[in-house]
C-alpha cells in the first residue's frame, strides 16, 4: 500500500491525539479535545498519521488491506525500540521546521519544548510515549481493515 485514504489519514491521526491524550490529559495539547485544536497540533498529528506506511516498511512490514477485522500482529520490542527512535526524530524534526527549540519547559508562546533533545538525552517516560505510539500501529491499523504483513523475519 503506498497512501492511506484521507478519511483513513485523519481517523489515525485523531487516534495519535486520543493517545497523546490519555498520556498526558493535563497538558496544554493533552487536554484539548481534537475539534479545539490549532491547525498546527491537528498538521502534526496528521503527520505522524501520514508517517505510519513508512514506520511499518521501516519495521519490516508492508499494509495491506484485508476483508473484516484483522488481527493485530505484536510487534517485538527490538523492531519496536528503532522505530521510537526514528519517530522522536521525525516528530523533532516537525517542531523545529515550525519553529521550536529545546526548553526545560513546554511553552507554546515561546515555542520550548523539553523533549526536543536526541533520544539518548530523553527520560524514560518520553522514551515510553514513542514507543506506545509504535506499539499501536497494528492495533490503529486493524481497525480501519488495515494488516501489518511481515517481510521475511522481523525482529
Amino acid at each position: 500500500m503506498e497512501t492511506l485514504a484521507d478519511d483513513e489519514l485523519d481517523a489515525l491521526a485523531r487516534a495519535f491525539h486520543d493517545l497523546y491524550r490519555r498520556s498526558s490529559p493535563d497538558g496544554v495539547v493533552g487536554g484539548t479535545a481534537w475539534e479545539d485544536l490549532g491547525p498546527e497540533d491537528r498538521a502534526a498529528n496528521r503527520a505522524s498519521a501520514g508517517a505510519v506506511l513508512g514506520q511499518a516498511a521501516d519495521m519490516g512490514y508492508d499494509v495491506v488491506r484485508v476483508t473484516g477485522t484483522p488481527e493485530p500482529v505484536d510487534l517485538p520490542a527490538s523492531v519496536v525500540e528503532r522505530a521510537s527512535i526514528r519517530e522522536h526524530d521525525r516528530w523533532a524534526a516537525v517542531k523545529r521546521a515550525q519553529g521550536w527549540s529545546y526548553g526545560p519547559e513546554r511553552d507554546h508562546a515561546r515555542r520550548t519544548h523539553p523533549d526536543l533533545v536526541p533520544w539518548d538525552e530523553l527520560d524514560e517516560p518520553a522514551r515510553e510515549k514513542d514507543r506506545v505510539r509504535m506499539r499501536v500501529i497494528p492495533e490503529l491499523l486493524a481497525g480501519l481493515g488495515l494488516a501489518l504483513v511481515a517481510r521475511g523475519d522481523v525482529a
